[in-house]
């Protein structure tokens, strides 16, 4: 899932279209909705802000002061926006997934793109090194009270990877079609394997 800005080479997920926001609409700036005003500050920041953060970037992008409210909902509700924790939202390239608004559903995605159990050390772990912030009790919370994860003890949490649970699985608006979620689980498991790589770097 190898999407890319053609003007600056920035990775975009497939729902953001095939360039980046800031590079071809600087000359229509003026007439951004307050949705792609959000997207435009989100493509300046280096990782997941929260949404007081994209609001004061309005103000200082485009001297406007929106609603807090109303850029709280463009968020949740727009895939171009990767959610990153309570209130917090980033892009694609940020190494954010898109699709889940919610801790289980990004880790169930981490699991099934590992296609292994993790453990909850490891995983709570990789979640923060890709750019999420959350407690990890309610990380463990959410993944007790969710059906589609098997808890296996010390030996952490583990998904189904029948073609199924992944159909089941990117209802969250992960891709617009299967071989795109697949390609996207691919590009993933790549972040898993460097993500552990710093782990073992870090415990050792």
């Amino acid at each position: 899932m190898d999407n890319q800005c053609f003007q600056c080479a920035a990775d975009l997920s497939l729902w953001e279209g095939e360039s980046c926001i800031s590079c071809v609409g600087t000359g229509g700036m003026r007439y951004f909705s307050n949705t792609e005003r959000a997207l435009y500050v989100l493509e300046t920041e280096d990782g997941p802000v929260g949404v007081y953060d994209v609001c004061r970037g309005i103000k200082r992008e485009f001297d406007i002061e929106p609603s807090e409210n109303s850029i709280r909902a463009s968020l949740s509700s727009d895939l171009r926006f990767c959610w990153a924790g309570k209130s917090m939202y980033g892009l694609y390239r940020h190494r954010l997934v898109p699709g889940p608004r919610s801790l289980a559903g990004v880790a169930k995605f981490l699991l099934y793109s590992a296609g292994v159990p993790i453990n909850n050390h490891f995983l709570a772990f990789l979640m923060k090194f890709l750019g999420y912030r959350f407690n990890e009790q309610s990380l463990r919370t959410a993944l007790y009270y969710d059906l589609d994860v098997s808890s296996l003890g010390r030996d952490g949490y583990l998904v189904g990877n029948s073609d199924d649970h992944a159909r089941a699985l990117n209802r969250l608006g992960f891709a617009p079609s299967m071989s795109d979620f697949n390609r996207l689980a691919d590009r993933w498991r790549g972040f898993i394997i460097e993500g552990l790589h710093e782990y073992k770097r870090r415990v050792s």
